[in-house]
């Protein structure tokens, strides 16, 4: 909404208008930084999966999943828009079926593992650092948005989506706490329960969702390397496949774990300013109208 109606097509304007120049360029590096950090962790998260479930060497999945990658950035706005536009509808179809088969088949409180965990602060963190990955990609996305109400119901239906999507998800994660806590794809262990075919579909689901997650971080982390540091577009995302490849083998649980967290508190810092920024945004955009009005 913010970059609809101030006009800003990337995440640079956008800093730019939220916190000035300096603190700007800061919150910049920073979120690029973490977009390459989620980048690596979806590399990780390709090599553990293809180890959790086949026993494949783990460097060779992230070569696999680091080519395919590169090969979707290759088409810019259009791989992405491509490959999230096929592969979302069925992520959200096997969040839900998991979701439900957990409900169905099992009968223990869901919430006994959850008694002493911090809901809340953990809520905050989760939302923080996705904030500092989403703002970049929707920014950068905003040019093809063709007005505000488009924008506006887009949101709310992706929002709505997801908040189902989560809840379905973060209910078998609660129920079979003690079964999976010490596997680096817990949803993948889940699926296990409801038998081999579910198990493969889900697999494939989580491929899906962790290469849609690269792919959205790429492109965003390459489209801010090309804007804000000149870089070449080819040899940028050559770059950023190989790279990735090599700090991929920190590890899957351990950038989730121990990396993350590190970067709620700046996200924390993107939601307040662009709450701020909205609200000034919305009463310009008030008190424009009632000039317009006025003038007529």
């Amino acid at each position: 909404d913010i970059c609809l109606m101030e006009k800003i097509t990337s995440f640079r304007e956008l800093m730019e208008l939220l916190c000035g120049e300096k603190m700007g360029l800061a919150i910049e590096i920073a979120s690029a930084f973490f977009m390459y950090v989620l980048f690596s962790t979806m590399m990780a998260g390709v090599g553990a999966t293809f180890r959790q479930v086949f026993n494949i060497p783990f460097t060779a999945a992230v070569v696999i999943a680091s080519v395919l990658t590169f090969i979707a950035l290759l088409f810019d706005m259009e791989g992405l828009l491509a490959v999230n536009g096929r592969l979302a509808p069925f992520l959200v179809a096997g969040g839900l079926l998991i979701g439900f088969f957990s409900l169905t088949r099992h009968a223990e409180p869901v919430f006994a593992a959850a008694s002493r965990a911090n809901w809340f602060t953990a809520a905050v963190v989760y939302a923080s650092y996705n904030i500092l990955t989403a703002v970049p990609v929707l920014a950068a996305l905003s040019g093809l948005t063709p007005n505000r109400r488009t924008g506006m119901v887009s949101g709310l239906i992706g929002g709505g989506a997801m908040t189902v999507l989560g809840l379905s998800t973060a209910y078998p994660l609660l129920l079979y706490y003690a079964q999976i806590r010490q596997t680096e794809i817990p949803l993948l262990a889940i699926a296990r329960n409801f038998g081999n075919v579910f198990e493969m579909l889900y697999f494939v689901l989580i491929l899906c969702a962790i290469f849609t997650t690269a792919v959205s971080n790429g492109f965003a982390l390459i489209r801010w390397m090309t804007d804000r540091l000149g870089a070449p577009l080819l040899p940028a995302k050559i770059i950023l496949a190989a790279a990735g490849c090599c700090t991929a083998h920190i590890g899957f649980s351990l950038f989730v774990a121990r990396v993350y967290p590190m970067f709620s508190m700046i996200g924390f810092l993107e939601i307040v300013l662009l709450f701020i920024a909205w609200q000034k945004s919305r009463k310009k955009n008030r008190t424009e109208k009632l000039d317009n009005m006025n003038h007529s």
